[in-house]
Formats: structure tokens, sequence, C-alpha cells
């Protein structure tokens, strides 16, 4: 699902787990703060250990520093970074940074 909580992660349980929230917007449409801090109240409610954002796009600033704040509990990836996963996954090895 396309914006919302992914289905196909395991998603969380109370207690358990880590949500996921995909977001594919267009990459001059950057996920703001407001998301992200959505997807923390998310986590929280419902107990997950860790909240997963993935987009297409790229994170604001305030996105990045709310991330950055909560770094053991809140996790982004952006457009390079869904790259990097997929280079990670074909070549089986850590991209370049």
């Amino acid at each position: 699902m396309v914006g919302g909580i992914c289905p196909g992660i395991p998603t969380a349980t109370r207690g358990l787990g880590q949500g996921a929230r995909v977001k594919r917007f267009d990459p001059n449409n950057k996920v703001g703060v407001s998301i992200v801090r959505q997807l923390y109240g998310v986590k929280t409610h419902q107990r997950a250990t860790k909240g997963i954002l993935a987009t297409t796009s790229y994170l604001t600033a305030d996105a990045e520093e709310f991330i950055d704040d909560h770094f053991w509990e809140l996790e982004a990836r952006d457009h390079q970074g869904i790259i990097d996963w997929v280079k990670l996954t074909v070549k089986g090895t850590e991209p370049a940074r």
C-alpha cells in the first residue's frame, strides 16, 4: 500500500515488531516532518520497537532532524537509500557511501 502502513512488511504488534510507512512522492515533493510525526505516533501507540519510512522522494530538513532526534525508534530511507537497498540486494554487498 503506497502512502500507508505497508501490509507486505510485518506490522507492529503491541510491544513487538516494526511498523513501516511507504510514501511514493514526486522527487520534487519532499516528505515533511508531519508525516514522520504521524509514523512516530503510530509506532508509539502500537508499542512497536521501530518505525520505518521509505520514500521515492527526499526528506525535508525538519523531517531528518526529527528522525535524528529519535534515532533508536525511527529509520528512514529516501530515494538514494532505496537505490542503495536494491544494490545491496542485487550484489549482496554493502553499497558505497
